[in-house]
C-alpha cells in the first residue's frame, strides 16, 4: 500500500495546481459549494497556494516512504491514510472506485500489525530484545495472524467482487455478452495494441466478459474452502490479480488496476511465505549456517546488523557481538562453509546469501575497492574487533580467506561495565502491570473499532444490493461519512456505457488566429492545434492527458446538478484555462475567447463493428 500511495502521489502530483490549489479549476469554495459535507474534512484547506499544497504532497511522500520501510509502521499507515482521505476529498471530480478501495485498506491496515516481519520496527525489536551472543538465533513473531482487523481486510477485499458481480444485472454482462466490446468502445480506455486487437474479436470479447463476471463470484469461495486452504487461497489471489493484470493491460484505468492488486496480496496466507517464498527460494545451507558479526561497543553497528538481518531476508542467520581492536575489519561475516571474510568481502558473502541481492553478486565483486572506502568512512567511529570464534575449534586457510582458532564471543556492553557487579534492581512489578493493563486495552480498542469496520462493511453493501435495506443505524452514519466508509462497487455496472464522448475546443488568439486548445492536450500544454474543423481527433485519448483529466470532464463538467455549481465549474475552468495559456504565450498570441464543443457517438450493436460508431449530434457547453 506504500508505493500505492507513492504512486497515486506521483499521479496526482503532475496536476497538483490545476486540482488542488484555489488557482486550479477546482478553488476551495467550489468544492464546499459542490461536493462537501459537514462530516468531512482534509488538511488541504489549510491554504489554496501551491507551495502550501506542495509542501502537504512532500509530507505525504515522507510518509508514505516510511510506511514503505516500516518504521511506526501503524502510525504510519494512519497518517497515510489522513493524507489521503484529505487529497480525495479535496477534489472529489478526479476520483475513482480504486481510490476508494486505497483509503479503506489504509485505514484497515492501521489496525494490523504490518511492523512485525520486513521492517524497521522489527529490525529494533530484534535489537532491543539482546539476543543472546551464545546462539545468536533472534526470535521471530508468529507467521500466523487473526483478529477482527484482518477479517475486515479479507471481507473488504472480498466484498469489492462479490457486490459488482450483482450489480452488473444488465444483459450485456448475462445474456449477450458484449460488455467487454462496449468497454472498449471507449477510445479513452482502450489501451492499445491489446485493446484494438480484442476489440476486433466479438467472440473473445464474450468469452473475456463471461469469465470477468463469473471469476467475481467463484473466485471469493477460494477464500472459504475448508480443505486444502492455503493453496486455495493463493489460486484465489492469483486468479484476481491475473484479471485486474488484464484489464490494465487493455484499459486505461488509471490507479485502479494497481491498488486492487496490492489489496488482494494483502490477502495471500501464510501457507505461500512458509512453503513456497521460504521453503523453496529463501531457505538452503548457505542462508541457515551464517553469521553476522558487530561491534559489541557499537549500539549504531547492532542496529544496522539487525536492519541486513531483517531486510535482506536471513531469517535463520546470527547476529554475534563481538569487540574489535585498532586496525580490524568494519564488517565481519562466517558464511555456511565456515570462513571468516572482512569488509569488502563481507558485502559480497552478505549479497550471495540474502535472496534478495544475489542478482548483484557479480557486480560487488568488481566494487570491492570502493566498498571498503565506503565502509571506513561510515563506519569509521567503530572500534575493532578481536579475532572470531570457530565453532568447531578448528582452523583452515582458503584463498582470500581465513578462519582462527575458538574463542568466546564479547561480553555485552552492561557486562563490560561491571553491571554483573553491582545489584539487581527488584523487579517494578507495578509498572509493569499497568502497561499490561495499557496494552491489553489498547488491543481491546483496536479490535472494537475493526469490528465496527467490519459491521459498516456488511451493512453498507448489504443495503446497496437491497439484502439489508436500512444500512447502518443512523447513529453511525456520521462516523461512516467522517471516515469515508461508504462505498459502491459498479465499475461497468450494469453495463458499460454506449455513448462516448470528447471535446473540440475552438479558440480564438488576440490576433485573430482560430485554433483548437483540446486536441493533443493544448489547453494544458499551452501549445495550440491548428484549427481543421470539428472533425474527431485522431487520438481521443492523448487530449485528456490522462486518468484523472478524463473523471473531471466525465463526473463534474458534463452535467453536474445542479445548475448553478455547473456554471462555477466551468467558470472555474475558464479561468484557469485563460489564465495558465496567457501565461504561456505572449502578445498576440494570447487567448481571446473560447468555445467547447460536446461531441458524442452511440456503439453500433447491430453491427458490432469496434471502430465504425453513430454520432449522436453536438451541443455547445461554454462560450
Amino acid at each position: 500500500m506504500a508505493l500505492t500511495t507513492l504512486w497515486d502521489l506521483g499521479d496526482r502530483a503532475r496536476d497538483l495546481k490545476a486540482h488542488y490549489t484555489d488557482e486550479g479549476i477546482m478553488p476551495r469554495a467550489l468544492t464546499l459549494e459542490a461536493l462537501w459535507n459537514d462530516e468531512w474534512t482534509s488538511v488541504f484547506f489549510i491554504s489554496g497556494h501551491p507551495l502550501v499544497t506542495a509542501f502537504m504532497f512532500g509530507l505525504n511522500a515522507v510518509i508514505s516512504l516510511s510506511l514503505l520501510v516500516g518504521f511506526w509502521s501503524r502510525a504510519s499507515c494512519f497518517l497515510a491514510y489522513v493524507f489521503v482521505l484529505s487529497m480525495q476529498d479535496r477534489n472529489m471530480f478526479v476520483g475513482h472506485s480504486g481510490d476508494i478501495l486505497h483509503r479503506v485498506a489504509l485505514l484497515i491496515g492501521a489496525l494490523l500489525p504490518l511492523g512485525d516481519c520486513y521492517s524497521v520496527d522489527a529490525a529494533l525489536k530484534l535489537r532491543s530484545r539482546g539476543d543472546k551472543p551464545s546462539d545468536g538465533k533472534p526470535t521471530s513473531p508468529s507467521p500466523l495472524h487473526f483478529d477482527a482487523a484482518s477479517a475486515a481486510l479479507m471481507m473488504q477485499v472480498l466484498a469489492v467482487y462479490y457486490t459488482a458481480y450483482y450489480h452488473k444485472f444488465g444483459d450485456e454482462w448475462n445474456d449477450t455478452g458484449t460488455a467487454t466490446w462496449l468497454a472498449l468502445q471507449i477510445d479513452f480506455l482502450r489501451r492499445g495494441p491489446w485493446g484494438d486487437w480484442i476489440l476486433a474479436m466479438p467472440r473473445l470479447c464474450r468469452f473475456l466478459t463471461n469469465a470477468v463476471h463469473d471469476w467475481q463470484l467463484m473466485g471469493n469461495y477460494f477464500f472459504f474452502l475448508p480443505v486444502f486452504t492455503g493453496p486455495a487461497k493463493v489460486f484465489g489471489v492469483v486468479g484476481f490479480v491475473a484479471m485486474h493484470a488484464g484489464l490494465g493491460w487493455c484499459l486505461r484505468l488509471g490507479q485502479f488496476s494497481w491498488v486492487t492488486c496490492s489489496a488482494v496480496l494483502g490477502l495471500l496466507p501464510a501457507f505461500f511465505w512458509d512453503e513456497i517464498v521460504f521453503n523453496r527460494f529463501v531457505k538452503c545451507r548457505s542462508r541457515t549456517n551464517f553469521t553476522i558479526y558487530y561491534d559489541a561497543d557499537c549500539e549504531s553497528c547492532h542496529t544496522i546488523a539487525c536492519l541486513v538481518h531483517t531486510f535482506l531476508m536471513l531469517p535463520e542467520s546470527k547476529i554475534t557481538p563481538l569487540r574489535r581492536s585498532c586496525g580490524g575489519p568494519y564488517v565481519t561475516v562466517r558464511d555456511h562453509r565456515n570462513c571468516e571474510l572482512h569488509n569488502a568481502a563481507a558485502v559480497v558473502a552478505i549479497f550471495g546469501a540474502s535472496p534478495v541481492l544475489f542478482p548483484l553478486v557479480a557486480a560487488a565483486r568488481r566494487c570491492q575497492e570502493p566498498i571498503d572506502v565506503l565502509l571506513a568512512v561510515a563506519l569509521a567511529h567503530a572500534d575493532d574487533s578481536p579475532p572470531l570464534p570457530a565453532p568447531d575449534g578448528a582452523a583452515a586457510d582458503r584463498s582470500g580467506e581465513h578462519t582462527i582458532d575458538i574463542g568466546k564471543p564479547a561480553a555485552r556492553p552492561a557486562e563490560r561495565r561491571g553491571a554483573s557487579k553491582r545489584r539487581p534492581r527488584p523487579p517494578m512489578r507495578g509498572r509493569r502491570i499497568v502497561q499490561r493493563v495499557f496494552r491489553a486495552a489498547a488491543w481491546l480498542c483496536v479490535q472494537a473499532f475493526a469490528v465496527f469496520i467490519l459491521y459498516i462493511i456488511f451493512t453498507w453493501n448489504g443495503a446497496n444490493l437491497g439484502w439489508y435495506p436500512q444500512g447502518p443505524v443512523q447513529s453511525a452514519r456520521w462516523a461512516v461519512r467522517m471516515l469515508h466508509l461508504d462505498q459502491m462497487w459498479g465499475v461497468f455496472a450494469p453495463r458499460p456505457p454506449k455513448w462516448y464522448f470528447w471535446f473540440i475546443m475552438e479558440s480564438t488568439l488576440d490576433n485573430g488566429t482560430r485554433v483548437e486548445l483540446f486536441n493533443n492536450g493544448g489547453f494544458m500544454t499551452g501549445v495550440p492545434s491548428p484549427w481543421v474543423g470539428t472533425a474527431k481527433p485522431p487520438e481521443v485519448w492523448r487530449a485528456f492527458k490522462n486518468h484523472r483529466w478524463f473523471k473531471y470532464w466525465e463526473n463534474g463538467y458534463l452535467d453536474w446538478e445542479p445548475e448553478s455549481v455547473r456554471f462555477n465549474m466551468r467558470m472555474a475552468l475558464g479561468r484557469w484555462l485563460c489564465r495558465e495559456y496567457n501565461r504561456a504565450n505572449r502578445g498576440d498570441q494570447r487567448l481571446w475567447s473560447f468555445r467547447i464543443h460536446l461531441f458524442g457517438e452511440e456503439a453500433d450493436l447491430a453491427t458490432m463493428d469496434g471502430f465504425n460508431r453513430k454520432s449522436t449530434g453536438s451541443r455547445v457547453l461554454w462560450e
